[in-house]
């Protein structure tokens, strides 16, 4: 079996609606007719919003990385309409803060039938990168999209629709999910979970859905930023994903303005060159140094995870909250010790 038929194989077990076929080429129609299904259902849920501030906006990317766009136009906001998705009959609407990050003095939404009325925010959380808009139910028949009932696995198909440069015409890009716990505050400032996928997004693209083979809501495309060092459609994207979304909905919907998490903070570095997770330094009265741990110190173990690097070690760390506890299992010198740390907070959060 060649590489084609085993991806069409592995299609047919994806899709219930696609048949078992010894034909490669009707197969390969049914795969096209599902996608082509599941973007027709999430794009009746799918709305242009123009979006009148005055934009708060961030310096650019010191250091552009090596091959990336140098143009000024991928740090520079465009004026062309992003997107949103309808989630309920009461006329919520969720974009991404990104849309409304500044002083916002009018909100229009567009229908995919090209009616437009005007829409009200509500609540916004920066670190989710979400935000929450408010239509009047009676200004038009609203089509609320389909959660998805549970977080998809590595691999599995996704399409991240949107209604820019033209608000009455629908745009998708589809990919694979390559990660569903992905935490960046360095590069990205993804500061909570999201779900990284390989389907290229834009500016336009931002706040639209995110969705499954069956059209229904995924997530919503988020952290597409101005400050990027590797500016867009790098092909590599994110989303927020539904379960976090549904964290923080009753917020959004009361009008709360959620700012950026206070972030972990243990207190340690690595040596460098060593091929092992050693610490190689303390910060001074951080939890590290409060706990006892010293420079010297083989780490094993992080509560119940095994530290293979430094990432696993980090990234760990990365997903408490200040105040909560984590032991550490080091080997130092011929002995093997837990201890126990009470974490503390990033300085200059």
């Amino acid at each position: 079996m060649n590489r084609f038929h085993a991806f069409l194989a592995a299609c047919a077990l994806a899709f219930p609606a696609v048949a078992r076929a010894d034909d490669p080429d009707t197969s390969w129609q049914k795969v096209q007719e599902a996608f082509a299904s599941a973007i027709e259902t999430g794009h009746k849920s799918t709305v242009g919003l123009e979006v009148k501030a005055d934009f708060r906006t961030p310096p650019p990317p010191m250091n552009l990385e090596p091959g990336a766009a140098s143009d000024p136009n991928y740090t520079k906001r465009p004026s062309t309409p992003t997107s949103g998705v309808v989630i309920d009959k009461e006329g919520d609407i969720l974009t991404s803060f990104f849309n409304v990050d500044g002083k916002v003095k009018k909100i229009t939404v567009i229908f995919p039938d090209g009616k437009s009325v005007e829409g009200k925010l509500l609540g916004v959380d920066e670190s989710k990168d979400l935000a929450l808009i408010k239509v009047d139910p009676k200004a038009h028949d609203l089509s609320p999209i389909e959660w998805a009932e549970e977080q998809p696995a590595v691999g599995a198909f996704v399409m991240a629709l949107g209604r820019s440069p033209e608000p009455t015409s629908g745009t998708a890009t589809r990919g694979i999910v390559s990660a569903v716990d992905r935490v960046d505050q360095m590069y990205n400032s993804i500061w909570e979970q999201s779900i990284q996928f390989d389907a290229k997004t834009n500016y336009g693209n931002s706040g639209g859905p995110v969705i499954d083979l069956h059209g229904r809501l995924v997530g919503t495309v988020a952290h597409v930023r101005l400050q990027s060092p590797w500016g867009q459609n790098s092909g590599i994207s994110f989303c927020t994903p539904g379960w976090k979304i549904k964290e923080v909905l009753a917020d959004l919907k009361a009008g709360k303005r959620l700012g950026k998490p206070k972030l972990p903070f243990l207190g340690v570095g690595p040596k460098e060159g060593a091929g092992t997770v050693i610490i190689g330094s303390i910060s001074p009265g951080t939890a590290a140094e409060k706990a006892g741990l010293l420079p010297g110190d083989l780490v094993l173990q992080i509560d119940e995870i095994k530290v293979k690097d430094w990432a696993d070690f980090t990234n760990y760390i990365k997903k408490k909250k200040p105040g909560d506890t984590v032991t550490v299992k080091v080997t130092r010198g011929e002995e093997t010790l837990d201890i126990q740390a009470v974490l503390g907070e990033r300085p200059n959060n």
